[in-house]
């Protein structure tokens, strides 16, 4: 990955909060995390291209904006966490002692800040991440009927229900305080395109909501791969849980949205073989050191 760390590095080194501005309490708002997983530093790139661009060429900002940086030290290690994942702990009390809580605390302050004197009821969240297996760009939401239908209006297919099965997410936190929220995974870790899709969702999230004034059109972002997802609308039927990280190893060559069948062999675990219990698609297949879902499956939604 050529230069990517050292961007990374040069952008934590600055600053954290990337734009804090409110222009207009009576306007819509959006707020923007990336790097919330320290391991997934394109995100935070394409975040800060985009934020460098409004700033650099003067962009009208009618409503209001933050964009943030979400585990920095993380991001400086190249972990996905130092202590526990800032992204499993939103309903968690903070009194536990470690860094992640209290980063935690330290956005938590910065969005109550943000939102304070705020009137307009729409509302915004992306949360911006990426995949440690090659795959196609898609988004993931809650079945919340108004994060649903928000997802629809970019050209991704979208998997529904992962707060089912994986809670204390910051997109279900904000969703609790009437946010539309989306987390939005780009492609591989380690996938220089998956920038380009980052800055195209975060610049038509922010035209389409009217909270800048500028232009908007990037032809270039490819969406060939895509067009073989037949179906737009996934949800979550099964999830495999790791019992023990270090026993569990998937089996090379997954990639997001690929069929399997039951009784496949995808992984072994304390040296007994993971079969798949039903048909499906692959999805979210581990392929890092840390982590607590060894895969899960998703089909056609069903509503």
């Amino acid at each position: 990955m050529i230069d990517i760390w050292d961007r990374v590095k040069k952008i934590i080194s600055k600053e954290n909060v990337l734009l804090n501005k409110k222009s207009d309490p009576n306007k819509p708002s959006i707020i923007i995390c990336a790097g919330i997983h320290g391991n997934e530093p394109l995100g935070v790139i394409a975040l800060s291209n985009v934020i460098d661009k409004i700033k650099r060429e003067n962009i009208t900002i009618s409503g209001n904006i933050l964009a943030f940086i979400g585990n920095p030290f993380a991001l400086a290690e190249k972990k996905r966490y130092l202590e526990i994942d800032l992204n499993r702990i939103w309903f968690e009390k903070e009194s536990q002692n470690f860094y992640e809580f209290e980063q935690l605390a330290r956005i938590k302050r910065l969005i109550d800040d943000f939102e304070r004197n705020l009137i307009n009821g729409n509302k915004v969240f992306i949360d911006l991440h990426t995949t440690s297996s090659k795959s196609i760009p898609f988004i993931i939401v809650s079945k919340n009927k108004f994060s649903v239908d928000y997802s629809k209006n970019f050209r991704y297919p979208v998997v529904v229900n992962l707060d089912n099965f994986i809670h204390g997410t910051l997109i279900s936190f904000l969703e609790e305080k009437g946010y539309k929220a989306l987390a939005f995974e780009g492609g591989f870790h380690e996938d220089e395109n998956v920038i380009k899709h980052h800055e195209y969702l975060i610049w038509k999230a922010m035209v389409d909501s009217k909270i800048i004034e500028t232009e908007f059109e990037m032809t270039d972002v490819g969406f060939e791969e895509i067009k073989s997802i037949r179906d737009k609308i996934f949800q979550i039927k099964y999830r495999h849980n790791i019992s023990s990280q270090n026993s569990f190893k998937m089996n090379p060559g997954y990639k997001n949205f690929q069929k399997i069948i039951k009784g496949e062999l995808l992984a072994v675990e304390n040296d007994n073989e993971v079969l798949s219990p039903i048909d499906g698609k692959i999805f979210l297949p581990l392929y890092q050191q840390n982590g607590s879902e060894g895969f899960f499956i998703i089909q056609k939604a069903d509503f």
